[in-house]
């Protein structure tokens, strides 16, 4: 029997247009394409897709399992990802459905994972973009659907669009489009820390079940000069050999991440780094944030729940915010030293 993802939709649209909005979602999940396009643009877009080795097919397989596998571990439900949600699009047609991003790329839009058909990209930089987009797709998800009076077009229009999309929490439509303001997100940047941080630690599962994949091609002394030449550690190496050293992504947002936890560690005794580190990745697919929005504040002050919101997708971002989380902190443990 074929699982369904969930979709909450929220707003003041009526019910008739809610249900409508979770058919087009189901639809959209088995075709795996958007279904708003049309006949035409759906063809020019299949002429540029690759098929699957057998390598990808497994690859496929074996991340569904894991991911399904970890999620139920934290109690929750979760839907299957099959290998029609998954395209692999030669360069153009790539970017011209994702844009200039790096490899991988999940649209909720089309409930698919879209990779470039890179030539001689190293198998486990394959495997590891699968298992990074299928986290974002399993993901917790609310769509919101308002019907607003438009000033731009005069008239009273139905606007849809995504609300939640793991911990990523988007601007209300009704708002922005009354007050002509742009469409923004928070959490963005949380977000790909949190994801990265179970990409690093479900990965060796996946390495060590493929039948496919080769085992990492590299020894102590390859992943030593990755530590050596520019300082990586080695849990953070996902390949290397003479030519390319290749990491888990966001690694900064995720060292805005460990400080985080370790400050809510530090300051309630009853918690262990894994149980903290639980609550946010359960927060990524089960969408509550209440806990850990508490435990930030305890730590950081008001406002800092907020100010980690702001942390963007770029390595600047991430920065700036560990900065301004840094000084919150002391200001924060200097008022309750002094009291």
């Amino acid at each position: 029997m074929e699982k369904l993802p969930v979709i909450k939709v929220v707003g003041n649209a009526s019910d008739e247009e809610k249900t409508r909005i979770k058919e087009n979602i189901e639809e959209t999940y088995r075709k795996s394409w958007d279904i708003l396009l049309t006949d035409e643009e759906l063809a020019e877009l299949l002429k540029g897709e690759k098929p699957k080795t057998p390598l990808d097919s497994e690859v496929i397989v074996l991340v569904n399992k894991v991911t399904n596998e970890f999620i139920l571990s934290l109690g929750l439900d979760t839907f299957d990802l099959g290998e029609e949600n998954v395209h692999i699009l030669d360069e153009k047609t790539f970017i011209a459905v994702a844009g200039p991003v790096n490899a991988g790329y999940c649209s909720m839009a089309h409930r698919a994972i879209f990779l470039e058909d890179v030539p001689d990209l190293p198998v486990l930089l394959r495997v590891n973009a699968i298992l990074h987009e299928a986290l974002h797709f399993k993901c917790f998800e609310v769509q919101q659907v308002f019907d607003v009076y438009s000033r731009k077009h005069s008239k009273q229009l139905i606007y849809s669009g995504s609300f939640r999309h793991g911990l990523t929490v988007s601007e209300n439509i009704k708002h922005i489009t009354e007050n002509e303001l742009d469409y923004k997100s928070h959490f963005k940047g949380l977000n790909e820390a949190v994801v990265s941080e179970i990409e690093k630690k479900l990965l060796p599962q996946i390495i060590s079940e493929s039948k496919l994949v080769p085992k990492r091609p590299f020894g102590k002394i390859m992943t030593g000069m990755a530590e050596k030449i520019i300082g990586l550690p080695a849990g953070e190496v996902v390949f290397v050999d003479e030519k390319t050293i290749s990491a888990h992504s966001y690694r900064a947002h995720r060292a805005v991440l460990s400080y985080v936890v370790d400050s809510i560690v530090e300051d309630n005794q009853d918690l262990t780094r894994d149980e903290v580190l639980t609550l946010f990745f359960k927060a990524h697919f089960s969408g509550h944030l209440l806990e850990i929005a508490r435990l930030i504040e305890k730590s950081f002050g008001q406002g800092s729940f907020r100010l980690l919101g702001d942390m963007e997708e770029d390595k600047d971002s991430a920065v700036k915010i560990e900065k301004a989380l840094f000084e919150k902190r002391l200001k924060t443990r200097s008022l309750t030293n002094f009291v």
